[in-house]
């Protein structure tokens, strides 16, 4: 890295390659200005040492892939998993009778992983509803909890489910 500029107080360098500098103060804390008036971070020396040399020691194969995949059932499928907890969605909310566009609204989803160590989330108002009380924001269901979830049919527009608890 470059030298910007050297000062007592602070000293400053430049990073080509995010275009921020990065800022060492005289108490060793080192931050990073963004360029819009905000320290994005603020760490030690020994704290960012650390963490570049983490950065060094990452093996690719090594990750765990932590995206849900948005699971839709087709009626009489079921999937099997252990409950992770709560996510959320904002789909596109669409005018039914013009197919219209006509906003986006939050969706409660429960995510799981599933016997392959995928995680997969749904959304379905009736299966969210087995997992979590709304109204007492609490689980109905632990975390941690293995689970079969079946696709067993419709009412109106409203997908159901059957929800068993793997003992």
């Amino acid at each position: 890295m470059a030298k910007k500029e050297e000062n007592p107080a602070t000293e400053t360098e430049l990073n080509p390659i995010a275009e921020t500098e990065l800022v060492v103060d005289n108490l060793g804390e080192l931050s990073v200005n963004s360029g819009v008036g905000a320290n994005v971070f603020l760490m030690s020396k020994t704290q960012y040492a650390a963490m570049q040399q983490a950065a060094k020691d990452i093996n690719p194969d090594d990750a765990v892939v932590v995206t849900a995949i948005y699971k839709e059932f087709a009626q009489g499928e079921t999937a099997t998993g252990v409950f992770v907890g709560l996510d959320g969605i904002t789909p596109k909310e669409t005018d039914l009778a013009t197919g219209e566009v006509i906003g986006k609204k939050f969706c409660r989803s429960i995510k799981w992983m599933g016997n392959d160590g995928r995680l997969y989330q749904n959304a379905g108002a009736a299966l969210v509803n087995q997992f979590w009380n709304e109204e007492q924001k609490a689980f109905l269901i632990p975390i941690g909890t293995r689970f079969t979830i079946t696709h067993t049919g419709k009412s109106n527009r409203t997908k159901l489910y059957e929800v068993g608890i793997i003992v």
